[in-house]
C-alpha cells in the first residue's frame, strides 16, 4: 500500500504528470511510423529499446568492442527500432564513451537514433559501490561527465538509477530541475525506486513545479512479476510509462543455461548480482517447464518470453521492452523473436503462469531501498 498522504493526492498528481510529461519524448513517439515492423507485430504500441550494458563489459566472455557494437546498433536500427539506453556505471564509464563514438552528432548512425537515455546512480564515481552519488555536487559532475562521454550538449532521457541512502531525494530533485533549466536534461526517469517513493517524488515535483518523471525502468518478465503487485498500479495512476529490463530473466528464459553448469558466457559469468537474482533451482524448473510446452508447439522459448510481454503481460501503450545481448547472434535472435505477431496458445500461456507460481517465492525485488529520510 502507498502511504495515505500519497494516496490522497494521486488524482492531482496524475494530472500534473501529464502536464509535466516531456514534450521531447512525446515528439519522438509521434515520429514513429504507423507501419513500423514493431507496431505491426503487437497488439499494443510497445516500444523496443536497445540496452547497452554489455558494450565494453569485462564480465562477459563475449567481448563487445566498438566494431561489434557498431554492427549491433546497425542491426537494431535496421529492424525498425530507434531508442538506445545506457548508464554512466556501465563498464566503468567505457560504455558511454563507446556510445559517444558510435552515435555522436557527426556520425551517420546519429541520423537513425531516436531517444538516447543514460543514468546516474547513488554510487561513488563510475563504480557500483558506496553512496552519496546523487548529492547535488556529485549529480552535477555525473551529468557533465555523461554529456562529455556521449558527445552531447544535453541528455534526452536522464534516469536516477537507484535511490541514494545518503542523500535526501528533495536535494536530488532540486538539482535535476536546475540541470533541466540549464538545458542539460530534457526528460526525467526513475529506476529501482519503491512505489511509495515514486509517489512521493511526484508530490515534490508537483509542489515545486519541478521536472517530473515520465518513465520508470524496472525488472519484469514472465517469471519475475513483482512489479505487478504495487508498482505498476502506482505508475498507471501517475501517468508514468514503464520500461522493462531483464525480459529474458538474464538469459534463463533463453534456454541456453543449465543449472549444473558454471556459466561460461553471457551475463552470469563473474556476475554475482545476476547469479543472486536468477541462478536458482526454481527459475531453472520454471524454464524447463516452459521449454517443454514450447517444444510441443515447435516455438522457441525466447519467442514465447517476448510474446508474453507483448500480448499477455501488464504492459500497455507507451511502455517499452529493453533488450540486451552478449553477442551479435543473440541480438539477431532477440530481434527475430520480437517480429512474431501471434499471441501465445492457451497451453504455452498456462505453462508460463504455472512456472511463475513455482518461482514466485524466489522472485527478486524490483527495488533497491529508499533515499535518505
Amino acid at each position: 500500500m502507498l502511504p495515505p498522504a500519497c494516496l490522497g493526492s494521486v488524482r492531482h498528481l496524475q494530472v500534473r504528470a501529464q502536464t509535466h510529461a516531456s514534450s521531447f519524448l512525446r515528439s519522438q513517439l509521434r515520429k514513429r511510423p504507423a507501419s513500423s515492423p514493431v507496431s505491426c507485430a503487437m497488439s499494443t504500441n510497445i516500444q523496443v529499446i536497445l540496452g547497452t550494458m554489455t558494450f565494453g563489459w569485462s564480465y562477459s566472455s563475449s567481448k563487445i568492442e566498438n566494431q561489434v557494437a557498431g554492427k549491433m546498433l546497425d542491426a537494431f536500427f535496421d529492424a525498425g527500432h530507434k531508442d538506445v539506453d545506457t548508464a554512466l556505471t556501465y563498464a566503468g564509464g567505457k560504455t558511454e564513451e563507446m556510445i559517444g563514438a558510435l552515435l555522436g552528432p557527426d556520425t551517420e548512425r546519429a541520423k537513425r537514433l531516436g531517444v538516447l537515455a543514460t543514468k546516474a546512480g547513488p554510487w561513488q564515481g563510475m563504480t557500483m559501490n558506496g553512496n552519496g552519488g546523487l548529492s547535488p555536487e556529485e549529480l552535477r559532475k555525473k551529468v557533465e561527465t555523461s554529456c562529455k562521454s556521449l558527445k552531447r550538449d544535453s541528455i534526452d532521457l536522464f534516469y536516477l538509477h537507484a535511490p541514494d541512502t545518503a542523500t535526501r531525494i528533495e536535494d536530488t530533485l532540486a538539482t535535476v530541475n536546475q540541470l533541466h533549466k540549464e538545458g542539460k536534461i530534457k526528460a526525467l526517469g526513475l529506476s529501482n525506486f519503491q512505489a511509495w517513493e515514486v509517489c512521493y517524488i511526484h508530490q515534490i515535483c508537483s509542489k515545486n513545479n519541478y521536472l517530473s518523471p515520465t518513465v520508470y525502468q524496472g525488472m519484469y518478465n514472465a517469471v519475475t512479476r513483482e512489479v505487478e503487485r504495487e508498482l505498476l498500479p502506482c505508475l498507471r495512476k501517475l501517468g508514468i510509462s514503464f520500461y522493462c529490463y531483464n525480459p529474458l530473466a538474464g538469459g534463463i528464459l533463453s534456454g541456453k543455461h543449465q543449472r549444473n553448469e558454471d556459466p561460461s558466457a553471457g551475463r552470469f559469468q563473474n556476475n554475482k548480482m545476476y547469479k543472486d537474482r536468477f541462478w536458482k533451482d526454481s527459475f531453472f524448473d520454471a524454464a524447463e517447464s516452459i521449454q517443454k510446452a514450447c517444444d510441443a508447439e515447435q516455438t522457441s522459448m525466447v519467442s514465447a518470453a517476448f510474446r508474453w510481454l507483448l500480448h499477455h503481460s501488464k504492459l500497455q501503450d507507451g511502455d517499452a521492452i529493453i533488450i540486451g545481448a552478449s553477442s551479435e547472434q543473440q541480438l539477431d535472435s532477440n530481434l527475430k523473436a520480437l517480429k512474431d505477431k501471434n499471441a501465445l496458445s492457451p497451453e504455452v500461456l498456462s505453462a508460463i503462469d504455472t512456472a511463475w507460481e513455482r518461482c514466485k517465492a524466489d522472485c527478486p525485488s524490483y527495488e533497491r531501498g529508499s533515499s535518505a529520510l
